[in-house]
């Protein structure tokens, strides 16, 4: 492992035991954006996501450094959809068992690439146990971390916070892509 992987790694283990208030991830944004944009036409070539790979490739979007915040940047895929419904105009990506999401990723890069905050949610046909559910790592500076909570799930309900650890957002990526399967024919949509 390179001495910049150890660092990350270190770093990274500190932030999930809560003794660091950041997260250096192991790859650049360029990078990162890149492994997210295999990842999401790899499902697509494999048939785990419905969206063809036009429809990826505009859904997944690099925003620039916010004028609010100069020194960060994000990695958005999809809109967030606050309704929980399927609108056509709403962009997202499908699964091929109903289900759909969306995620955003907020990052920090000066000079190794540092993961600020993050909401991935996941939505699922009518008559699934969950409606949604969604992983969060809140900024540094919401009320949420005051409460021991800067990075937790919701298992269905927006009032229900339960601590979580903070993940790589690529393996949280995979997680959309590859877990909480629709088993069920009836179903799926």
């Amino acid at each position: 492992m390179t001495e910049q992987g150890q660092e990350a790694g270190a770093a990274w283990k500190l932030h999930a035991a809560g003794t660091d208030a950041e997260l250096y991830l192991p790859y650049t944004l360029n990078e990162l954006f890149t492994q997210m944009q295999k990842a999401l036409i790899r499902a697509s070539n494999q048939g785990l996501l419905t969206n063809p790979i036009h429809e990826i490739l505009a859904r997944l979007k690099h925003t620039p450094k916010s004028e609010r915040r100069r020194a960060e940047s994000g990695i958005l895929g999809g809109d967030k959809n606050f309704q929980r419904v399927k609108d056509g105009e709403l962009k997202y990506f499908e699964r091929n068992d109903g289900a759909w999401f969306d995620f955003a990723l907020t990052l920090k890069e000066s000079p190794r690439l540092t993961l600020i905050a993050y909401n991935f949610e996941i939505r699922f046909p009518e008559g699934f146990a969950a409606k949604f559910i969604r992983f969060d790592l809140n900024p540094p500076d919401h009320a949420n971390e005051e409460r021991g909570l800067r990075a937790h799930m919701h298992p269905g309900s927006d009032d229900i916070l339960i601590p979580y650890f903070v993940m790589d957002p690529l393996k949280l990526l995979k997680m959309m892509i590859h877990e909480f399967r629709v088993a069920r024919p009836e179903l799926r949509t």
